[in-house]
């Protein structure tokens, strides 16, 4: 079995490769958020950690909210513990760098569709001129 290091190196690469290449379908879902029977798998975690906190209200006493990265759990939330666990050494720096590297690339996204639409706006405007 891979240690958690190596789950979320392989987690960084693949984020940078896709940042790089290809189209939204070559992505891997690496995150899955379990509670009770349900799980529902994601590419970012990000996307991981806001429906593992939506959970949260539907959360009874008994009852627990597991995140894992691949097939490692990385994060617990149960009604017994005031806050979330986040499990093995290190894991909460490592998934706060992913986080904030998974921020800037969705802003440096919304950035050029930003750009995007103000370009075909003046193209627009200089076709309605000419």
């Amino acid at each position: 079995m891979a240690s958690f290091g190596d789950c979320l190196a392989a987690v960084t690469v693949l984020v940078t490769a896709t940042k790089i290449k290809t189209t939204p379908q070559a992505k891997l879902p690496m995150f899955r958020v379990v509670f009770q029977d349900h799980s529902q798998q994601f590419e970012r975690w990000t996307d991981a950690l806001e429906a593992g906190k939506a959970l949260i209200p539907q959360c009874k006493f008994t009852q627990d909210i597991r995140i894992y990265l691949f097939e490692d759990l990385i994060w617990l939330y149960s009604r017994e513990n005031k806050f979330p666990k986040y499990m093995g050494a290190g894991t909460y720096d490592r998934l706060a760098r992913l986080f904030i590297q998974e921020a800037l690339e969705q802003a440096a996204l919304e950035q050029a569709a930003l750009e995007q639409e103000a370009s075909a706006a003046l193209q627009e405007q200089a076709d309605g001129e000419g």
